[in-house]
């Protein structure tokens, strides 16, 4: 059943948004500094202003290519790939319930240390480590003493790649803003970028009781599970195989490494910023 973006009724349930793609998704494919990359992705099907990105073919990446990711933390430097935005919508003309990002694009530290390559799995955790404080971290509620973000949680080391790489989710602390999610996969693609997959998740604000304040539990009223599902299709689709370069610094990085250490760890707790 095809579920219209127009809102005419208001919501009174629970209620489970269908996904807009229906079987029709394109294969991109392009090979950044060598490294090849391809992932099934939908087309655009948004109301907002974001506008599609496909990469090139063939790319090749100097640092003076990237731009901020975030525009007043000069930090980390993103070079974008593909941008997608999907929206949700709900049964009985209820309107848009909800909407999945789709972000892929190289990472880089602005400063990294040259003697370190982000092959070596302990080097590769930590930048996780410090890109999520630098992204989620925020001013903390309540005279600091209360985050607002938790990440990485449900970490899961991916062993299906010919290098280290992982996927997590970063959700909202419920007690200071309403649920929110935005899904992660991250795996290098040379000893100082990293492949970024973001995909954040977004529901409205359920209006059931009052047209005026907003209900205080969004997931006792709007289900997240198709974007999450669709999430992890678009993930489950990513293939990389490195360039003859990369897989020469993955050895010199891991070369030292007993099989055991050349694992991600198996538990990741969420990071405490206070």
């Amino acid at each position: 059943m095809f579920y219209w973006p127009y809102k005419f009724r208001s919501q009174t349930e629970y209620l489970v948004p269908q996904s807009p793609v229906a079987g029709w998704v394109s294969t991109i494919k392009t090979r950044v500094n060598g490294n090849e990359i391809s992932i099934r992705v939908p087309r655009n099907m948004n109301r907002l202003s974001i506008k599609t990105i496909n990469p090139r073919r063939v790319i090749s990446l100097r640092n003076n290519d990237f731009k901020r990711y975030v525009s007043d933390k000069p930090d980390w430097e993103y070079f974008p790939l593909v941008a997608r935005w999907l929206d949700f919508n709900g049964p009985w003309l209820t309107g848009i319930l909800g909407g999945l990002g789709i972000f892929v694009g190289v990472l880089r530290q602005l400063r990294p240390d040259p003697k370190v390559s982000l092959f070596h799995p302990r080097a590769f955790e930590a930048a996780i480590a410090d890109f999520m404080t630098f992204y989620h971290r925020g001013t903390p509620f309540f005279n600091k003493s209360v985050q607002r973000w938790f990440a990485p949680v449900d970490w899961q080391p991916l062993s299906k790649f010919p290098c280290v790489a992982a996927k997590f989710d970063a959700i909202t602390n419920k007690e200071v803003r309403r649920s929110e999610r935005c899904r992660y996969l991250y795996m290098p693609i040379s000893d100082q970028y990293l492949l970024e997959i973001s995909m954040p998740i977004t529901r409205v604000l359920p209006f059931i009781h009052s047209s005026v304040e907003p209900e205080d539990d969004t997931d006792a009223w709007i289900s997240e599970e198709p974007m999450k599902e669709l999430a992890n299709k678009i993930l489950d689709s990513l293939q990389v195989q490195l360039s003859p370069e990369a897989e020469q610094q993955q050895a010199k990085a891991v070369e030292r490494l007993s099989e055991e250490e050349r694992k991600l760890v198996k538990d990741f707790p969420p990071l405490k910023w206070v």
